[in-house]
């Protein structure tokens, strides 16, 4: 009996040696757990959707993943999924029947025996004697502290619910003004409103911004006062440009503050494109400009809520245009009456012209010098993120969220979205993990519909002060098509250089001479001989201000608009090597 013992023990052996053989290096790595429902659940039943996502190397074709989910209420399920294109995917519906807390533990499994381990980062927690906690957040026009008939409500608030000084929930209001919270009944919490600063209002009633209640709790409204006169800017956003093909430049109007404005937007195309159509069309065309009439321009405004004046542009991008050049396109608001800050009337969006392409990318500006992308440690302006995506499938999407999770050099209470191709709600999972829900989308496949076929979302969230020389600010979204495996967006990059002339970033690959320097109008580029080049000018806050191709062994650039102090210019050539210049503008 000993003997057949040892020999079956060295056939187990043998075939699992035999195994790892077959694979090598093998990797398995849950990268998310979620409860896509995320309801308030209750009294009982709740229902949870939960869903995992990871990655997976090193394995055969047609290899699975055996991925087991345990809900903590004693019961479990194993699922297999396929590995497809070094990812794996799950998800399974699973409804409590009575009230608890419930961790959810989910480990995935490869065929050689390599697994990994991660657990719902919240955990999924059924109520049985439920209490309401509501109110609204509106406009004090008088400033008694009393939400009176008439007074604007202001959608898309984030109020947080809090137990002690730990926060448990976040949401933001409806397009009422209205937010709910379903708690247990009896129990003692505080209501908290974001800062009214990081929106754009100015005082709060009541002056403490809090609320100390018992669930259940009723009117714990919110009255907010408007800033003084208008504040309008521009936000723009494309698709991506191939030469002889159309592409969309979305355009945003908006205003930070409640007065009323009007105002003449203008689209200046580059030259590389043609205009083709408008939604809505255009007051009038002059040359390379599109021209429109917006009016009403509040703060307060709806559809979508936060924004006020909303343009798609089809262009064509000409057959001449090559692979590596630069479209650029230029946005200026002139306001209506006069505007209270001028430095947001004008932005510039430049984009490469491309081949293929992946239409679910994130993009982050200021876009920061070199490819670190180095940018200043400048608290008082944000950075605004813009999240690409795209129906390539088959049929259409019904819902669609994406999940995304803010660097820890972020301040996420300073988190505002600014605007989004379609109807969203926003979750916040933690105060760093949100998910934008985009629930009934019915977003139709690019073969069916490719204009149609595209979203986004685009938000500002701020830099942590004092933030540290060589920091880096990455971010990366996660695409959810229905019940398919994510997609996994470009992770941004911003790097920051507290002195931006440091040879961090000044080391040249190639050399030019710049004169004259310090410079009061213009200054002059050497390349030695003529050289196809992109040449762009920056300022210190890591900002684009200027792009320009040549083909010239010299070039001049104007900078006589621009106030005094230090900017960039960077080269670079077709094959990629890039020098940065330090200019002083008198």
């Amino acid at each position: 009996m000993k003997t057949f013992t040892k020999k079956i023990s060295a056939m187990i052996l043998f075939i699992a040696g035999n195994i790892a053989m077959c694979y090598g290096q093998t990797t398995v790595q849950i990268i998310s757990v979620l409860d896509s429902l995320n309801n308030n659940n209750c009294p009982p039943p709740g229902d949870a959707l939960v869903s995992v996502y990871g990655a997976a190397t090193g394995y055969l074709v047609n290899d699975s993943i055996s991925v087991y989910i345990n809900f903590g209420d004693s019961f479990d399920t194993t699922i297999v999924s396929p590995i497809s294109s070094n990812t794996f995917g799950a998800w399974t519906p699973h409804d409590y029947f009575f009230a608890g807390n419930f961790s959810v533990q989910c480990i995935a499994t490869g065929p050689d025996g390599n697994a990994d381990t991660l657990n719902l980062l919240n955990q999924i927690t059924i109520y049985d004697t439920c209490g309401n906690v509501n109110g609204t957040v509106y406009v004090d026009n008088n400033g008694n502290c009393t939400l009176d008939a008439g007074e604007t409500r202001i959608p898309f608030f984030p109020v947080t619910l809090l137990t002690g000084s730990n926060p448990i929930a976040t949401v933001n209001t409806n397009v009422l003004g209205r937010y709910y919270f379903s708690t247990p009944n009896g129990q003692p919490y505080t209501i908290r409103i974001g800062s009214p600063a990081n929106y754009s209002y100015a005082d709060v009633c009541p002056v403490s911004g809090l609320y100390n209640i018992t669930s259940p709790s009723s009117n714990n409204n919110f009255g907010l006062t408007c800033n003084s006169g208008i504040d309008l800017f521009g936000l723009l956003n494309t698709g991506t440009f191939r030469p002889g093909f159309q592409s969309s430049i979305y355009v945003h109007v908006l205003n930070n503050n409640c007065p009323t404005g009007s105002a003449v937007v203008k689209l200046v195309l580059d030259t590389l494109v043609s205009f083709v159509s408008s939604n809505p069309a255009p007051a009038s065309i002059s040359g390379d400009t599109i021209i429109w009439n917006a009016s009403n321009l509040t703060s307060t405004s709806y559809y979508n809520w936060w924004q006020s004046l909303t343009a798609s542009v089809i262009v064509q991008t000409h057959t001449t245009a090559v692979i590596g050049d630069t479209v650029c396109f230029t946005l200026i608001v002139e306001a209506i009456p006069n505007d209270n800050n001028l430095t947001n009337n004008i932005t510039t969006l430049c984009r490469p012209v491309v081949n293929s392409f992946d239409p679910n990318d994130k993009r982050v500006s200021p876009e920061g010098i070199g490819p670190q992308g180095y940018i200043a440690a400048f608290t008082d302006r944000p950075l605004t993120y813009t999240i690409n995506f795209q129906n390539t499938g088959t049929a259409d999407a019904y819902n669609i969220f994406v999940l995304d999770t803010l660097d820890s050099f972020l301040d996420e209470a300073t988190f505002r979205v600014l605007a989004s191709s379609h109807p969203m709600s926003v979750h916040y999972i933690s105060p760093t993990i949100i998910k934008f829900n985009f629930n009934n989308i019915m977003l139709p496949d690019s073969n069916t519909n490719e204009p149609a076929s595209h979203g986004y979302i685009i938000y500002t969230v701020k830099q942590k002060p004092n933030l540290a020389d060589g920091t880096t600010i990455k971010n990366t979204a996660y695409i959810y098509f229905d019940f398919n495996t994510p997609i996994v967006t470009n992770t941004t990059l911003n790097t920051i250089e507290i002195d931006l002339s440091s040879e961090l970033i000044s080391n040249s690959q190639k050399p030019f001479i710049l004169y004259p320097n310090p410079a009061a109008t213009e200054v002059t580029l050497n390349f030695g001989k003529a050289a196809r080049c992109t040449v762009q000018l920056w300022n210190t806050l890591g900002e684009m201000l200027e792009q320009t191709q040549t083909n010239s062994a010299t070039l001049s650039l104007n900078i006589s608009s621009y106030p005094k102090g230090i900017y960039f210019v960077t080269v670079t050539d077709d094959a990629g090597n890039k020098a940065v210049r330090k200019v002083v503008k008198m």
